[in-house]
């Protein structure tokens, strides 16, 4: 009785066996299967990376949206800063005013 790989159990010949060509085969037909196996699992894991051009556009899209509530928040800032101005100078009208 022939002994067996560990992993995959490829029929491995006693070394006082002859060569024969059905062993081989059958050996060869596993490992392909195996391999066909690895090949099919690296296509679909492929598929899970990001290539650089879609990396690269993640990056555009995100800065551009980062730089739009920037603007949004420097006109708010800005907004504020002007009424605050406004009422500070109304205050400041109305005491003199209120002094007359």
């Amino acid at each position: 009785m022939a002994d067996y790989s560990q992993y995959k159990r490829l029929e491995l010949p006693k070394s006082n066996e002859r060569y024969v060509v059905g062993v081989t085969n059958k050996n060869n037909l596993i490992i392909d299967s195996e391999l066909h196996k690895l090949d099919l699992k690296n296509e679909s894991q492929d598929k899970l990376f990001a290539t650089k051009t879609a990396l690269d556009h993640e990056v555009i899209r995100a800065t551009d949206k980062e730089n739009e509530i920037i603007k949004h928040v420097n006109e708010a800032i800005a907004d504020c800063i002007k009424r605050n101005e406004y009422e500070t100078d109304n205050i400041v009208f109305s005491e003199i005013f209120s002094e007359i």
